[in-house]
């Protein structure tokens, strides 16, 4: 009886070494053999769908396996971030694999300028204000601009501003509104004649700017004119002429000889212009 005792507890711990044996083969047989797929790594744009349905299931090698995840989510900017996905099947020990979906803003804001405007000059210049929005970042885009002139006549020119906008991700659009400064209103001119009187009946009489040629005032508004000899006067046009775009000193005219003699008793000459 007792060596057939001993023989039993022999047999015994053969069984439970063989049985071990068995089960570590099982399971390292199992580890190899019951695997788990990913889907592909992607990058996806602010607004398109996250969801397996849109950028797939792991797949187990076992079919008969339910798989499931958890997003482990590093933000970004507004609305974007680096999701680590990651699948798991429901089983022990589970078999495990990640999935990188990184969501990102590249797009740039919308921006719409007001139309363009002509205006004349001397009327108030007032830009408009654009319409902006972006479809990634709830806040508004952050908006500037820089003006660009390009000068004409007088005080005439054309603005050129260009709105930028600039989103939380960095991305830009820009956009410009243009106004123009014309001139089309004439000057105004209150004293086209002036006279001046000589005395001392000086011969030759005439005036010393030809007839149409384009005189420059000086900004003094004053020019002289002679009537032959050392007879000069200085003729004042402030005054007699204004523009609502050009600066006094800044326009030119054109003096037309049209002088006449009226020789009074005495001796003195009437110059008329």
């Amino acid at each position: 009886m007792e060596k057939q005792f001993q023989l039993f507890k022999m047999n015994s711990k053969t069984l439970y070494v063989v049985m071990m044996l068995f089960l570590f083969n099982v399971g390292a047989v199992d580890q190899l053999t019951a695997q788990i797929t990913c889907p592909p790594d992607v990058t996806v744009e602010c607004g398109d769908p996250i969801d397996p349905t849109a950028l797939g299931f792991a797949i187990p090698d076992n079919p008969a396996l339910a798989v499931t995840f958890v997003d482990i989510t590093v933000p970004g900017c507004p609305n974007t971030a680096v999701i680590s996905r990651v699948w798991s099947t429901v089983s022990f020990p589970p078999f495990i694999c990640t999935q990188e979906i990184t969501v990102e803003d590249t797009t740039p804001p919308m921006i719409t300028c007001a139309p363009a405007q002509t205006i004349e000059c001397g009327d108030p210049v007032v830009f408009g204000t654009p319409v902006v929005m972006d479809g990634c970042d709830p806040a508004p885009p952050t908006v500037t601009f820089v003006d660009a002139s390009v000068p004409g006549c007088g005080n005439t020119e054309v603005i050129t501003r260009t709105w930028t906008a600039t989103d939380a991700c960095g991305n830009t659009a820009t956009c410009d509104e243009v106004i123009t400064i014309e001139d089309t209103t004439a000057p105004d001119v209150t004293c086209a004649e002036f006279s001046m009187i000589f005395e001392g009946c000086p011969d030759p009489i005439g005036p010393n700017t030809p007839s149409g040629d384009w005189f420059p005032v000086p900004a003094t508004g004053t020019f002289p004119t002679a009537a032959g000899g050392s007879f000069i006067q200085t003729v004042d046009l402030n005054g007699c002429v204004t523009d609502n775009c050009s600066d006094f000193g800044d326009m030119e005219w054109e003096l037309v000889s049209s002088f006449e003699e009226n020789r009074v008793p005495g001796c003195s000459v009437d110059i008329i212009n």
